[in-house]
């Protein structure tokens, strides 16, 4: 079974995006994996991460209101 690709877009000082797909975990259940590259002199990697997890957060919100 193919997977498609998932279209992430979100711009980042100091943050090269790489690859991004859906990943089959189990039963059913997918996961969303993302390459980066990340120059630490502008921004953490976590700081990096936070702001991921954040702008899904909000992107999975939207679509339960909208």
């Amino acid at each position: 079974m193919k997977y498609p690709s998932v279209e992430f877009q979100m711009e980042v000082t100091g943050v090269e995006w790489g690859a991004s797909r859906l990943m089959p975990v189990a039963f059913g259940i997918q996961k969303l994996a993302i390459s980066a590259l990340v120059a630490e002199k502008h921004i953490s990697a976590e700081a990096t991460a936070f702001q991921v997890r954040r702008e899904i957060a909000s992107g999975m919100t939207d679509q339960e209101n909208g």
